[in-house]
C-alpha cells in the first residue's frame, strides 16, 4: 500500500489537468497501489483533449503499462473505471499497450457474476468507443429499437457483425443505439419503461426536439410519464398503495423492489420522508436487537455535520439523551478518531456497555468515509450501525452501494435529491422483524401486509409484530411512486451528468480563476474532494473552501466572504455558508437537544473546518455552458471580494 494514501488520494481528487495527475504519479509512482493508479488514469482521461508534451506522454505510457501488468487482478470497480478511462483516451488518439483491452476482457468474462449492470453498461460503452469494437455508427443509419427485443439491428449486417462480436466477447445480449451500448440480459434491476396503460412512452427518447436536450431527457420525460402514471391511478382510484388492485399500478411496490435490488438489501418500504425512516430505524433497531434495554442504556452516536432532520429522528425515536456528537474532518465526513476515542471514553465511564450502541452514519453531502474502518470499528465495539443515505444514494465504497452496509439505511426522495417526490423516503433492511415492524409502523393493518408481496417478511414473523405495533400512519403514497417509478430509468444517467459537469466545472473553475485572478489564483479556492479513493462519488452538491493568500484554511471567517456570497446570489446563485448560524447543517442551530451538546466549545474541529465552507446545489441537467458561466461567476466574484 502507499505510504500516504490518503494525501494520494486526495492530491488525486484534486487535480484539474492531466500534467498535474501525471506529476503526482511520477513523483510518487513507488507508493502508488492498483486503487490509485486507477484514480490517477482517471483523472489523466478525464483532462487529456490531446498530447501536447513529449514527457506527458511517455508518463502515461508507463502508467498504462503498470496497469497493464495488474488489469488481471484488478478489482471490480478499478476494472470497469481502466475501460472508460481508455476508451477516453484513446477517443484523443492516445495509443494504448497491447493487450490492455483483452486483460480486461478477460477479467470480466473471470468474474461477470461480481459485475452490476451499471458496470457491464460501462464496459460494453467503452469497447464499443475504442477502435478495435467500435460500432460503425457514422456511416450506417441507426435501425428502429425495441425495448423487447435484441435482435433490432439484424437487417444491418455491418453493424449486427460487430454486435455480436462484442456479445461474443462480454457474454451478453446488446442492443446498439447511435451513443449507448447497454446489456439487456444482465442489467439488473430491470426496468419496464412504459406506462401502466400500455401506451408507447419513448421514454428514453421524445418527439420533440426539446426533449432531446439534458433536461429533456432526465427530468422533462420521466416527469411527462409520471403525469400519466398520476393520472391512471386517478382513474383507477388507486392513490392508496392497497388500493392497487393491478400489478402495473402498485408503483411504489415496483419502486421498492427496484431499490432493494439496486442496493443489495432484501427488503425496502416507502416512507413519507427521509426523517421519519431514521426514526423508525432507531426504534425497530431498540425493539429487535436491544429488546430488553431501555433507551437511556443505549448510545447513540452520529455526524456533528448533517442536516438538522438527523439529530432530530433521534430525538423522535426516544434517543435525545443518549445522543453523542462526532466531529468532522475537514473532508466533511465523521472523524473516526474522535468516533473511536467517544466510544473508549464511554465505555471507561461504565455508562454504556458493550453492545448497547448505535452508529447512525450520516453520508452529508454525498461524504463517505473509510467503510472499512467504520465496518472494523462497529465490529470491534458490538456498534449497530444505520446509514443515512439520503444525500448519498448512488455513490459507493470500494465496489459496494452506501445503504448496503448497515443494518439498517434510509433514502430520501425530498425535492433536492437525486430522485424527487417532493417529500418521502425509504428504508431497508435484510432482517426480517425489522421490515415486519417498519410495514406495520409505517401503516399497515388487518391483512394489508401482504400486499407488499416480496418485501414483506415470513407471516410468522408479520404476525408477531401485527398486533403489538404502532401504527404511526406513514406511508407514502402510491402518487408519489408514480412520480419516482419513470425516475428510475435515469437516476445511473443522473449521476454520470452530475459528475461529468462537476469535474468540468472544477477545471473550468481553475483555468477561471488563473485568467481573472492571476497566476496561483486557483490554489485559493478548494474543492473539497472525497475523504478515500476508493469512493464513487455523486455530485449532486459542491463545497468549496476559500483558502487565505498562502492557499491555507483559516479557523476565522474572512471579511469578503459575505461579499462573495452576495455576488453570487445576486448572479441567481443559491450558494450558503456552513458556518451561518441560521443554516440547519450548523450544529449549533439544533438548539432542541441538550445545550452542552452544541456548545461551541463541545466541537470545535467542526466548527474549525467549516469555517470558509460555502456549499451549492447543482442540478442533474447542468450544461457545459452553465457549468461555464458558473466558473465565470466565481472567478470573477472571488476577484471582487479577495483582492
Amino acid at each position: 500500500m502507499a505510504r500516504q494514501p490518503r494525501k494520494l488520494a486526495r492530491e488525486l481528487a484534486a487535480t484539474t489537468s492531466a500534467e498535474a495527475a501525471l506529476a503526482i504519479f511520477c513523483r510518487s509512482a513507488a507508493d502508488f497501489d492498483d486503487i490509485h493508479a486507477t484514480a490517477c488514469l482517471r483523472q489523466v482521461a478525464l483532462f487529456w483533449p490531446r498530447v501536447q508534451k513529449a514527457e506527458d506522454a511517455l508518463q502515461l505510457q508507463e502508467l498504462l503499462h503498470r496497469l497493464r501488468q495488474r488489469a488481471p487482478s484488478l478489482d471490480v470497480e478499478a476494472t470497469v473505471i481502466n475501460a472508460w478511462s481508455l476508451a477516453k483516451l484513446q477517443e484523443a488518439q492516445t495509443a494504448i499497450p497491447e493487450g490492455f483491452q483483452e486483460a480486461l476482457c478477460s477479467a470480466v468474462e473471470r468474474r461477470r457474476s461480481e459485475f452490476s449492470g451499471r458496470h457491464l453498461a460501462t464496459v460494453l460503452w467503452a469497447f464499443a468507443k475504442s477502435p478495435a469494437g467500435r460500432l460503425d455508427t457514422e456511416t450506417v443509419e441507426d435501425p428502429p429499437i425495441n425495448e423487447e427485443t435484441t435482435d433490432a439491428s439484424s437487417s444491418i449486417p455491418k453493424v449486427e457483425k460487430k454486435r455480436k462480436m462484442m456479445e461474443a466477447k462480454i457474454g451478453v445480449k446488446l442492443c446498439e443505439t447511435k451513443y449507448v451500448v447497454k446489456p439487456l440480459l444482465c442489467l439488473k434491476p430491470t426496468l419496464n419503461l412504459r406506462c401502466a396503460t400500455d401506451v408507447d412512452t419513448e421514454s428514453t427518447g421524445a418527439s420533440s426536439s426539446e426533449d432531446g436536450t439534458v433536461k429533456g431527457r432526465l427530468v422533462e420525460v420521466p416527469k411527462k410519464i409520471g403525469m400519466r402514471n398520476v393520472q391512471l391511478i386517478m382513474d383507477e382510484d388507486m392513490l392508496n398503495r392497497y388500493q392497487a388492485k393491478k400489478e402495473a399500478c402498485n408503483f411504489l411496490l415496483k419502486c421498492e423492489t427496484w431499490f432493494a435490488e439496486y442496493l443489495g438489501m432484501k427488503y425496502a418500504l416507502s416512507l413519507n420522508s427521509g426523517g421519519i425512516a431514521i426514526s423508525l430505524g432507531l426504534e425497530a433497531m431498540k425493539r429487535v436487537l436491544f429488546p430488553d434495554d431501555t433507551v437511556e442504556q443505549i448510545r447513540v452516536y452520529s455526524n456533528a455535520f448533517t442536516f438538522n432532520a438527523v439529530p432530530s429522528a433521534c430525538l423522535v425515536a426516544g434517543f435525545g439523551k443518549t445522543l453523542k456528537l462526532i466531529e468532522a474532518t475537514s473532508e466533511l465526513v465523521i472523524d473516526l478518531d474522535h468516533l473511536e476515542k467517544c466510544i473508549q471514553d464511554d465505555l471507561k465511564s461504565g455508562k454504556f456497555a458493550p453492545g448497547k450502541m448505535i452508529l447512525v452514519l450520516s453520508y452529508m453531502r454525498g461524504r463517505v468515509p473509510d467503510m472499512h474502518r467504520v465496518l472494523a470499528i462497529c465490529e470491534k465495539y458490538q456498534i449497530q450501525l444505520l446509514e443515512d443515505s439520503a444525500h448519498g444514494y448512488g455513490c459507493s465504497f470500494d465496489g459496494r452501494k452506501c445503504g448496503s452496509f448497515g443494518v439498517v439505511s434510509t433514502i430520501s426522495s425530498q425535492a433536492n435529491k437525486l430522485v424527487n417526490t417532493g417529500e418521502g423516503g425509504m428504508v431497508f433492511t435484510n432482517n426480517d422483524e425489522i421490515q415486519a415492524f417498519f410495514i406495520f409502523s409505517a401503516g399497515s393493518y388487518e391483512e394489508l401486509w401482504r400486499k407488499h408481496e416480496a418485501m414483506s417478511p415470513p407471516e410468522e414473523v408479520c404476525l408477531k409484530y401485527k398486533y403489538t405495533t404502532v401504527n404511526k400512519s406513514v406511508r407514502m403514497t402510491n402518487i408519489q411512486g408514480a412520480l419516482m417509478h419513470p425516475q428510475l430509468a435515469v437516476m445511473n444517467d443522473r449521476i454520470d451528468q452530475h459528475n461529468e459537469m462537476y469535474y468540468y466545472l472544477v477545471r473550468t473553475t481553475s483555468e477561471k480563476l488563473e485568467e481573472v485572478c492571476g497566476k496561483g489564483a486557483s490554489k485559493r479556492i478548494e474543492f473539497i474532494a472525497q475523504a478515500h479513493s476508493l469512493v464513487g462519488p455523486v455530485y449532486d452538491s459542491l463545497q468549496i473552501r476559500i483558502l487565505d493568500s498562502d492557499c491555507r484554511p483559516c479557523a476565522e471567517e474572512f471579511s469578503g466572504l459575505t461579499g462573495f456570497l452576495k455576488e453570487l446570489q445576486g448572479r441567481k446563485h443559491s450558494i450558503a455558508k456552513f458556518s451561518d448560524p441560521a443554516n440547519a447543517r450548523n450544529f449549533m442551530s439544533w438548539q432542541y437537544i441538550n445545550a452542552e451538546a452544541i456548545h461551541p466549545d463541545v466541537l470545535p474541529q467542526t466548527r474549525r473546518v467549516l469555517a470558509n465552507v460555502c456549499d451549492l446545489r447543482l442540478l442533474c441537467h447542468d450544461t457545459e455552458q452553465e457549468m461555464a458561466k458558473m466558473a465565470t461567476d466565481l472567478a470573477e466574484s472571488f476577484k471582487m471580494n479577495f483582492f
